[in-house]
């Protein structure tokens, strides 16, 4: 099975190890900055793309994996392909692919990234949704290969699952550094919070 990458970013650059560790061939990557697609490539053996009509058309899944806001203009760019593509964004209907794309699905991973830190894809959530049974069934069978959490969950219910893991992650940080300052404007160590 080929798979295409399009982002070089955190997910993106998980997902590319996680399918490679998955016995699954990346055979190509690209991003708006092609020295990143390229240092992606060399890291799972793959081709970096200067152009997204370069994809390949014996590829079987386009996974995007960039921004929310510029997964409609890169579906656009793929209208033509005859495989299966797939967003991993938390917040973005499945709908954003229709009429443009005839298979299409989400692969969202319930994770915070960063390139810097590594993680057991297996223990990873992944969310998936597809517009037909035929989609879902390869979707899953690929998130199989991935983790051993893959749940079906449609648009609706992955925008309440991706805003209560904001509010979990990100409003703790927040709630962490507000701590931080309070004890620093009161000259207290933050490590006496560590144990808690």
């Amino acid at each position: 099975m080929k798979v295409v990458i399009v982002g070089s970013g955190n997910v993106a650059t998980h997902l590319a190890l996680a399918f490679l560790e998955g016995g699954l061939e990346v055979s190509q990557i690209w991003s708006n900055s092609y020295s990143n697609a390229l240092n992606l490539a060399t890291k799972v053996n793959a081709k970096a793309l200067e152009d997204l009509a370069e994809v390949e058309d014996d590829a079987d899944l386009i996974v995007i994996a960039i921004k929310d806001d510029a997964i409609a203009e890169a579906v656009l760019k793929l209208k033509d392909f005859k495989g299966v593509v797939v967003h991993t964004a938390g917040s973005v209907n499945l709908n954003v692919f229709e009429n443009k794309i005839k298979n299409y699905g989400v692969l969202y991973p319930l994770q915070t990234f960063s390139k810097d830190k590594s993680l057991n894809f297996k223990t990873i959530p992944l969310c998936v949704e597809a517009n037909n049974d035929e989609t879902l069934a390869f979707i899953k069978a690929v998130a199989i290969k991935l983790s051993d959490k893959v749940e079906e969950i449609d648009s609706e219910r992955r925008k309440v699952l991706h805003l209560s893991a904001v509010f979990a992650c990100n409003f703790t940080n927040h709630l962490y550094a507000l701590a931080e300052d309070l004890l620093v404007e009161n000259d207290l160590n933050f490590d006496l919070l560590k144990p808690l």
